[in-house]
């Protein structure tokens, strides 16, 4: 399966925010998606006393945040957007062989030297599940450091983007707090497709195999997306703030 380079348009940005949840939804058998009234009870969720306070102390600095703070980037954002998504989903899909492969996690690691088989007349998914596990804190290293350079980037272009650039570092860590615990339900979701999956009597063990390892790869390349829209945002920022300095 290849997945199509990441766009850094703001429509592929909402297409990327909705394929996890539309994916997770057919998994979960209902709609996980918000509503829009609930979507500022929920931020006020995500950020505790000492997040709050934390946040409150930055803004108070912008203010006083001196232009001299800014230059040259020495990063290019969307190619660092770019580059980044494309080793994520190289990543993912490296991992799924069972034999040598260049990619540092594999599917070989949880098999405990055994090929995947049968047993007993039911076929073992939980190496996917670990799999799956191990590749989320991966994913979760990988898109933090993206979002951080480009940070830098966006600190680097204008006064404005550096206030921009200090308001996401501060966010950064309880956002991320939060979207731990919200990716942390995916592998009870995946485990009980993969039950389902693996129960099939009629099936052969090679094709439940490869729908196993077709469902993981769709959803963790749907995950990729949505993990990278942090870092697309700052982006767009980032391009907002050119075009705005160019035509003033």
């Amino acid at each position: 399966m290849t997945q199509p380079p990441i766009n850094t348009s703001r429509a592929n940005s909402r297409y990327s925010s909705s394929r996890l949840v539309s994916l997770l939804t057919t998994l979960a058998q209902h709609s996980a998606t918000p509503a829009r009234s609930h979507i500022a009870q929920g931020l006020g969720r995500m950020i505790d006393l000492a997040d709050s306070i934390e946040i409150s102390d930055t803004l108070d600095s912008l203010a006083r945040m001196p232009a001299a703070q800014t230059g040259p980037a020495n990063t290019d954002p969307a190619k660092r957007l770019q580059q980044g998504h494309a080793a994520m989903v190289k990543v993912v899909t490296g991992s799924l062989s069972r034999g040598s492969s260049p990619a540092r996690i594999t599917l070989g690691m949880f098999l405990d030297g055994q090929e995947l088989a049968a047993v007993d007349g039911t076929v073992d998914y939980q190496p996917y599940l670990k799999l799956y596990g191990a590749l989320q804190r991966d994913l979760e290293f990988k898109a933090r450091n993206i979002q951080a350079d480009i940070r830098k980037a966006l600190a680097a272009s204008s006064p404005e983007g550096a206030r921009l650039a200090a308001v996401d570092d501060a966010l950064a860590d309880p956002v991320a707090k939060q979207s731990r615990a919200v990716f942390a339900k995916i592998p009870g979701l995946l485990k009980t497709r993969f039950q389902a999956v693996a129960d099939q009597d009629d099936t052969a063990t090679a094709v439940i195999h490869e729908q196993l390892s077709d469902l993981l790869q769709t959803i963790l390349l749907a995950e990729i997306e949505a993990r990278l829209l942090p870092a697309l945002g700052l982006v767009e920022a980032l391009e907002d703030d050119i075009e705005t300095r160019v035509y003033e």
